[in-house]
């Protein structure tokens, strides 16, 4: 269940050893304090970020951004001045760290990778739903989007 390790393992690798990468997990005691120290890590980095690579789960989540969370709509509004924020998914067992969706959006390139054909109906699903809170992923469709789907 860690991104990282994903990124680390088959991303970081030949020429992309130079790449400086932010994990979001932390040493923190707590997502709250975690969040506090992301936050002030992303104070210091030029951004905004180069790339970033946002996957989808079958409910349509992205970056953290449940749509079970009570912080989704914080989360989500175009003109937080955060740059990350804790998530509490109704239906994960820990509490998330993620970006909010004003900083992942101002990435210079924002791709989506999705894979199989049950992620791909739900994103079909939610082009037709047009609806970000039931489904965070549509907020992103709005914006320029690369999208790689392989079966």
């Amino acid at each position: 269940d860690s991104n990282e390790l994903l990124v680390r393992k088959h991303l970081i690798k030949n020429k992309a050893t130079q790449v400086k990468f932010f994990p979001i997990k932390n040493s923190a005691k707590s997502a709250e304090e975690g969040q506090i120290l992301h936050e002030q890590i992303l104070q210091q980095v030029k951004l905004p970020f180069d790339v970033i690579i946002l996957g989808m789960g079958d409910d349509g989540h992205t970056a953290s951004l449940f749509p079970c969370c009570k912080e989704l709509t914080q989360a989500m509004d175009p003109n937080n001045k955060q740059k990350c924020i804790v998530t509490k998914p109704k239906n994960a067992p820990y509490e998330r760290i993620s970006l909010t969706f004003s900083t992942i959006i101002k990435a210079k390139q924002l791709i989506l990778h999705l894979r199989g054909s049950s992620k791909l109906q739900t994103f079909e699903f939610a082009m037709t739903l047009k609806d970000a809170k039931k489904m965070p992923i549509y907020a992103f469709m709005e914006q320029p989007l690369k999208i790689y789907w392989s079966p």
